[in-house]
């Protein structure tokens, strides 16, 4: 991702002006890693040494429409906030045009993203009980229609006659496609819910051995909530916390009654998720606390994991 421009003086001035009037505003850090938003931290300063720190998320213009994007982030958060889920909170929109980007300010929640945990089996189950405190969070007819279809997708899916372009640029492609597709073929009625969309450990963050929050809630909709578990799982295996998945997803079943019926064919789709190069993605495993992985170690484990999905779903 090419990230936007460090914010001018000018503009964090202006952002001072409409949160806090006779405030300051310094840029403190930014956020790397990201792969559609660029995400600065902001502190913001008044006489007397008051001060308020929050989140600066810039939308790039590529993949799906960004105001869509932002008005779906804007209605998760809400919702989530609604159900219970610990979350960040809007702050301001910004229209009045003040960045070329479509830029939203929220909360900071002062915790950290942990991936490398020390009790690890505690680390697995605070985030599945998180997943399904999500799933179980209601969601109105009215708010659902600014949500992410994932049942669209899901019907897009089986629709197709061939695999796309980027299942055909890959070694692997061809046969994830081919699986996904025998595995839709016999998937039967779903249940839907409120899911993230992006679960994974990089989106939660922690304070004092616990977890404090969920962010990104860009991708946020309804849908099979088995997804979300997929991919928590599966970016668990990528770090190499094989065991703490399988935990991850057995206290998930505890905490939802879930039956696991769909999750073989969520495995599968997840793999496809960074066709056709996972490279692509290592910005955002190294900014989150795998520094030292490689091109070719990330390639490498994907292969793998693409080789037991594919054995597991047989």
């Amino acid at each position: 991702m090419t990230y936007a421009p460090l914010p001018t003086q000018d503009q964090l001035s202006a952002i001072a002006s409409e949160l806090m009037g006779g405030s300051e505003a310094r840029h403190v850090r930014r956020f790397e890693g990201g792969l559609s938003c660029t995400m600065d931290l902001i502190e913001l300063v008044v006489s007397g040494g008051l001060h308020r720190t929050v989140i600066l998320r810039r939308y790039s213009s590529s993949g799906d429409d960004v105001g869509r994007r932002v008005a779906r982030e804007l209605a998760a958060m809400r919702v989530a906030a609604a159900g219970g889920v610990s979350a960040p909170e809007l702050v301001w929109v910004d229209e009045n045009g003040i960045f070329e980007e479509e830029a939203i300010v929220i909360s900071h929640v002062d915790g950290h993203t942990v991936t490398r945990p020390g009790g690890l089996d505690d680390w697995a189950d605070q985030i599945a009980i998180a997943a399904a405190q999500i799933h179980s969070v209601t969601v109105d007819p009215e708010t659902r229609r600014g949500l992410n279809d994932l049942e669209r997708f899901v019907a897009n899916c089986i629709a197709e006659t061939e695999p796309p372009e980027k299942f055909m640029a890959h070694p692997f492609g061809v046969r994830l496609w081919e699986r996904r597709q025998e595995l839709l073929g016999s998937l039967g009625r779903s249940e839907s819910t409120f899911v993230h969309a992006d679960f994974w450990v990089g989106n939660t963050l922690w304070r004092d051995n616990r977890l404090v929050a969920v962010i990104d809630w860009e991708d946020a909709g309804f849908g099979d909530p088995l997804l979300d578990v997929a991919d928590c799982a599966n970016d668990m295996r990528f770090g190499g916390f094989d065991r703490e998945a399988d935990q991850f997803v057995s206290r998930y079943v505890q905490e939802s009654g879930s039956d696991l019926a769909s999750l073989p064919l969520w495995t599968i789709i997840a793999q496809t998720h960074p066709l056709p190069d996972i490279a692509r993605w290592l910005p955002s495993f190294q900014a989150m606390g795998w520094p030292d992985m490689t091109v070719d170690e990330l390639r490498e484990r994907h292969r793998r994991m693409i080789e037991r999905a594919l054995a597991e779903t047989r």
